[in-house]
């Protein structure tokens, strides 16, 4: 079976973090050019292939020789552990902040409060992912709430939150008609072996909106 690989960058707005998944040759390049370094909080890596691999060390020690303080989330499967400490070991390095290293198999993971990850193990050796993001209350129209001369305030959250009320006058206002339709957020499928396994089948139907496999 061939192997296939990818990397990319998540940049999550409300939170300021960037995910990355995997960390190919030339990371370390793209993200200078991307980002800062200091926004790297979580690294999600889905096999042990060199392709997957092979900047992920040099990216974990240019983050202790850059004096990073601010701790690292690793996810992978399993044997990134022994990875990690073997090439620590050989390399004489000594991170200077706090590295979380998770073993993954078939679960779900609270990545913030507006994102989720499931991973789903195959072979034991290599992770399909899903990442999710919860479905947010549309922007609040205040124009509108203004046109109706309701008072800002306590009152203008409520109605984000699609609470309804009775005016001092008896009509009735409804919180949804205040706020843009929902934002459902994205669903970000990775999968390697699209073809192969039937949980690769189930989760590219139930998941249409966006598939990246390899």
């Amino acid at each position: 079976m061939y192997k296939y690989f990818m990397s990319f960058l998540l940049k999550n707005n409300r939170a300021s973090v960037v995910y990355l998944y995997n960390c190919p040759e030339g990371s370390q390049h793209l993200l200078n050019k991307l980002i800062k370094h200091s926004q790297v909080s979580t690294i999600i890596i889905t096999n042990l292939s060199i392709n997957n691999i092979a900047g992920f060390f040099g990216l974990l020690s240019t983050f202790s020789l850059n004096s990073r303080e601010q701790g690292l989330t690793i996810y992978g499967p399993p044997g990134v552990l022994q990875y990690i400490q073997f090439i620590r070991k050989y390399s004489h390095t000594t991170f200077r902040y706090v590295l979380s290293v998770y073993i993954v198999k078939s679960s779900s993971i609270y990545l913030n409060v507006s994102m989720y990850l499931f991973s789903y193990l195959i072979n034991q050796q290599e992770l399909n992912i899903v990442i999710v993001e919860r479905e947010m209350i549309g922007r609040f129209k205040i124009a509108k709430a203004r046109g109706f001369q309701l008072l800002q305030g306590p009152l203008y959250k409520r109605l984000k939150k699609h609470y309804k009320f009775i005016l001092p006058d008896g009509s009735i206002v409804f919180g949804k008609y205040f706020t843009d339709h929902y934002y459902t957020g994205i669903k970000l499928l990775c999968l390697f072996h699209l073809h192969s396994y039937r949980s690769c089948i189930e989760l590219k139907w139930s998941l249409r909106e966006t598939i990246i496999s390899g």
